[in-house]
């Protein structure tokens, strides 16, 4: 299932007048928790992470000012929906915002083998030829390298299923972590007030305790085709620091960066 939470805090802050009197100021801020159970053995993880999470958010809350309290819990939105994770699949278009960062490769597959080829473009850039052009291309030395990662017993397209990623984990001597997009542009277009809208948020799918020598940050996203029905894609992420820088403002990156620095790990 997938969860956005949303907490209302009320801050106050004493102001000292000349004339000996205190004056209380208060503001209110709104701080959003969003994290997806696939497994069931995830849940008490996932939960205390968010707790982290929303500390350090109210704890980092100093764009209103220094001298700011927490007041009070004025109320927290709960919403819940169900959630089915998709796999990976043939060649579609980054998000035209994710594209415009210029720090992903998109392996343009004709088939549902983006996962691999996503693994093996990380691989082979890093670690074999950092100057190979149009490698999203797929060529024969890349196919070629792919044959090295050992997928045995893992069904093509690769569903987002943590219990399929350790399994590919303990099947090679790389490691990879998997971040995935959130635009809210379905819920932002049911919100009146600009403040209620949310940013978009890149958040952690599968993220890994240990990093071994060689590792990859992929990326993975999905849209609808005109079918309606969910495709979803796997890329490599080139330039971690580039992807999270903001979507649109400052206040975007913030959000982008303490979403990613809080996680806790899952494997």
């Amino acid at each position: 299932m997938k969860i956005n939470e949303c907490v209302v805090i009320i801050f106050s802050k004493d102001i000292y007048e000349d004339d000996g009197t205190i004056t209380t100021k208060f503001d209110t801020c709104k701080f959003y928790v969003d994290f997806v159970f696939i497994n069931e053995s995830e849940i008490n993880e996932k939960l205390i992470n968010a707790t982290d999470e929303y500390m350090e958010k109210i704890d980092g809350n100093m764009h209103i000012g220094s001298g700011w309290a927490v007041h009070s819990f004025k109320c927290m939105y709960l919403n819940i929906v169900g959630y089915q994770p998709t796999a990976g699949s043939s060649y579609i278009a980054l998000p035209k915002e994710i594209a415009e960062k210029e720090a992903i490769i998109n392996p343009k597959n004709e088939d549902q083998h983006c996962f691999l080829y996503a693994v093996g473009i990380g691989l082979y850039k890093q670690y074999v030829d950092s100057k190979i052009k149009h490698i999203e291309r797929l060529p024969t030395v890349l196919k070629d390298y792919c044959k090295n990662i050992n997928l045995d017993g893992v069904e093509s397209p690769v569903m987002i299923d943590n219990r399929i990623f350790k399994k590919v984990l303990n099947q090679n001597e790389f490691t990879f972590n998997i971040y995935a997009y959130e635009n809210y542009k379905e819920y932002n277009e049911t919100v009146e007030k600009l403040e209620d809208k949310k940013p978009p948020i890149i958040y952690p799918v599968f993220v890994v305790s240990q990093v071994k020598a060689k590792h990859v940050n992929l990326f993975y996203f999905s849209e609808l085709d005109a079918s309606g029905e969910t495709v979803s894609h796997y890329t490599y992420i080139t330039d971690m620091n580039r992807l999270l820088a903001s979507l649109s403002n400052h206040k975007e990156k913030s959000c982008l960066h303490a979403c990613i620095g809080s996680l806790g790990r899952i494997f």
